[in-house]
């Protein structure tokens, strides 16, 4: 080894001020949050989303960091963050700066109705409500086919109408807002896209849980 001098320069990042709305929802669904959550359930989506450690990963609208931190603890490869909320944009990049993640997590503004990515971008993308907020869900899922490398994958969290007795107005609602489409109109889309469906998953009561758990222990704080 050759000895050598070299300086290195760090700094603090400035103080942000943060709206009182995502100050709110911080408090009400978990610091770094504007929905449900935890931690444990955003590790484990990297096993899910790719298969590589290493690979690409696309995030769609995470709101603000604290998905992403979780996440990016289990998953060790680049993460490319796109995010269509402009009022969580500053406090979304603040929060990634202040974990250290700048390195190999960049943040994207985009709108969600017209971006358009790069083809074969992306190893995997992980999406939680987007389509819930798409006005033209068609457009969104052909641009996950795009972006997709071959053997890519697309996990997709959404709110939708369910047509089953306990949730029989959820999916009647379906039918006079737009935002929440049918299951069955949904896996549509992605079938049409050209997408192969391999799961489909119920995790309506691990959301419930999720709030739950996080309102009570704002009840038993008041």
């Amino acid at each position: 080894m050759i000895p050598a001098m070299r300086m290195t320069r760090c700094l603090i990042p400035p103080p942000f001020d943060m709206p009182p709305r995502l100050t709110a929802l911080g408090l009400l669904w978990g610091e770094g949050r504007v929905r449900p959550g935890d931690d444990g359930a955003d590790a484990a989506a990297p096993a899910l989303v790719a298969a590589d450690a290493e690979a690409r990963v696309a995030v769609l609208g995470p709101g603000r960091a604290g998905p992403v931190i979780a996440f990016a603890g289990a998953h060790k490869g680049p993460i490319d963050i796109f995010e269509w909320r402009e009022e969580t944009l500053e406090a979304l990049r603040y929060g990634i700066a202040k974990a250290g993640l700048e390195a190999r997590v960049t943040v994207t503004r985009i709108d969600l109705e017209s971006y358009v990515w790069a083809p074969a971008s992306f190893d995997g993308f992980w999406s939680v409500d987007d389509f819930a907020y798409c006005s033209y869900p068609p457009h969104l899922a052909q641009q996950f086919f795009k972006a997709l490398k071959p053997g890519g994958r697309a996990v997709v969290e959404t709110y939708l109408g369910a047509r089953t007795d306990a949730f029989a107005t959820a999916f009647a609602s379906s039918f006079s807002e737009p935002q929440i489409r049918a299951h069955g109109d949904l896996l549509q889309i992605f079938t049409d896209t050209g997408l192969e469906l391999v799961a489909d998953e119920d995790v309506t009561e691990a959301f419930l849980a999720r709030a739950r758990v996080r309102v009570s222990s704002i009840s038993a704080r008041a």
